[in-house]
């Protein structure tokens, strides 16, 4: 609960509020919208100073971003999908929110799989 990420559309807000992460900002200012170079030079500033380390995007949208505000904040970046069958992990509507919540899991570098009972 509580660690911070950043999205680059809504699309995770959901699984992010059911499993207690919080989005603090997006790539997208407004619904398909892309950045404007003053949004992310603001959106950096963000990530660096709440020290986000992770950031979600759908297999569907560009890595170029993603993968420039790794550069430069350090973040890691995470492949999502919103739909079934959006990527070969995610075959039926479980295993998509599975994999998604696995993939941000190990991206904060925690387990993820539940613990196991003495005796099991």
């Amino acid at each position: 609960k509580g660690k911070e990420l950043v999205t680059f559309h809504r699309d995770l807000s959901y699984l992010a509020d059911r499993y207690g992460f919080v989005v603090v900002a997006t790539i997208e200012p407004r619904v398909g919208i892309p950045p404007t170079a003053p949004h992310l030079a603001r959106l950096i500033e963000l990530m660096k100073e709440r020290q986000v380390k992770v950031v979600a995007a759908g297999h569907y949208y560009a890595a170029r971003v993603p993968a420039s505000l790794a550069e430069e904040t350090g973040c890691k970046v995470v492949v999502t999908s919103l739909y079934v069958n959006g990527l070969p992990e995610a075959p039926t509507y479980i295993d998509m929110v599975d994999h998604n919540l696995k993939t941000l899991l190990r991206a904060f570098d925690l387990p993820t799989e539940l613990p196991r009972k003495d005796g099991e």
